[in-house]
């Protein structure tokens, strides 16, 4: 509220505080800034749009979410301009590309199934054993120890064995070869993923419940956890960064020990297994 004195008189006028409209049009031109196809906007002005929508997401994107207008805007221009921004060799514009990635991933989970399955099958895609991977680390990485752990993820392989039908340079553009990263872009990754499952106890659950339960989804749980598996060794320093086995080693651990916490939990108090599948699957709704 405003008191304005004029001559002679008072006047008091009631100030609204901004609302949603305002909140909208800001929002939409943070994200107008992230579009790559805009040669208008530099690389730093894209970084400093990143870190201010990752504090707006951070704070209240719990909030964003239950707005449509709001969640409209984010789950479709955002999604779609930051999932091209990951794929640039820029190390500023993919560490915060990946941090909002995250963020946004933690705060509005339930309206981005899709979404959530394109970014994990890019970044493990991304992420798979390069196959010069033997050159590079001078010995060979078809040890019998590793037989049983997946080198690349089941999205890449027909049930035939085979590769999938996509032209080779159109997988490396897509950024579907290993090869196509470089050792700091998957650690950056690598971080990425690890941080979802330390924010989020449930993650590899939910992956589980709502991908790998479906027949016409991937694997996501699986592809996961082998790629962990496999990168813990010391030889996926080799091909990545000296950082990498240890954060696929503690990854690993946390989803261990969840497991053995819940264990410990009574059976009597634990919800029962529809409870869990349906609050599960609430998380993880399309819009």
């Amino acid at each position: 509220m405003y008191i304005l004195c004029s001559i002679g008189r008072l006047t008091i006028v009631d100030v609204k505080p901004y609302g949603l409209p305002s909140i909208r049009e800001l929002l939409r031109v943070l994200v107008s800034l992230l579009d790559p196809h805009n040669r208008q906007h530099t690389d730093t002005m894209r970084v400093m749009a990143l870190r201010i929508i990752d504090v707006a997401f951070e704070v209240a994107g719990t909030s964003i979410g239950l707005n449509y207008s709001l969640r409209k805007l984010a789950t479709d221009d955002l999604c779609r301009y930051i999932f091209q921004l990951v794929r640039s060799d820029q190390p500023l514009i993919l560490s915060n590309s990946l941090r909002v990635t995250s963020t946004f991933l933690h705060t509005m989970r339930p309206y981005l199934k899709l979404q959530q399955e394109l970014f994990l099958s890019y970044v493990v895609a991304c992420l798979q054993i390069p196959k010069a991977a033997g050159d590079i680390t001078g010995s060979s990485i078809d040890s019998p120890i590793l037989a049983d752990i997946p080198s690349a993820p089941r999205l890449s392989v027909s049930p035939s064995g085979r590769s999938t039908p996509i032209p080779v340079k159109e997988r490396q553009r897509l950024g579907l070869e290993g090869s196509s990263r470089g050792p700091d872009a998957r650690e950056v990754m690598v971080e990425c993923i690890a941080g979802l499952t330390a924010r989020i106890p449930t993650f590899m659950i939910d992956l589980f419940l709502n991908y790998d339960c479906e027949v016409d989804l991937s694997d996501l749980c699986e592809d996961v956890v082998g790629f962990f598996s496999r990168n813990a060794f010391p030889d996926a320093a080799g091909w990545s960064t000296p950082n990498v086995p240890p954060l696929c080693l503690n990854a690993l651990l946390a989803y261990v020990g969840y497991i053995a916490d819940r264990l410990d939990v009574p059976h009597v108090l634990s919800p029962t297994t529809s409870e869990l599948n349906s609050r599960t699957r609430f998380h993880l709704q399309n819009t």
